[in-house]
């Protein structure tokens, strides 16, 4: 039996499961990190330069973290917890401690 303490989540919850905690686990089941090889994709497709020149060298950037379905289907668009969504994403993600590295490692290809 998973224990947890007061305001935690349970470390083995999963988010399949009947009983889990949706304030733990995504409503909608699964989080799929999404990595690209950039150096690949864009040798198939075409790639500005600024692209070209901030690819990291020799290391995977981040494609996206998508949700889906405990049956592997994605969930429809509405289907977020509106309750949860954060107006001001933008000021709390440049004021985290891993903002650099984001800016290094999630690139996006159309740059």
């Amino acid at each position: 039996v998973p224990t947890t303490l007061p305001g935690t989540c349970s470390t083995s919850s999963l988010s399949c499961s009947a009983n889990a905690d949706s304030c733990c686990v995504p409503d909608n089941g699964l989080l799929v990190l999404a990595l690209q090889w950039l150096p690949g994709w864009c040798a198939a497709n075409t790639c500005g330069q600024d692209v070209k020149s901030s690819i990291p060298d020799g290391k995977w950037t981040i494609h996206g973290l998508w949700p889906d379905l405990c049956s592997g289907a994605r969930p429809p668009s509405k289907g977020c917890d509106t309750t949860r969504n954060q107006p001001s994403i933008d000021s709390i993600v440049k004021s985290s401690p891993i903002y650099a590295d984001m800016l290094k490692y999630w690139i996006s290809y159309k740059g």
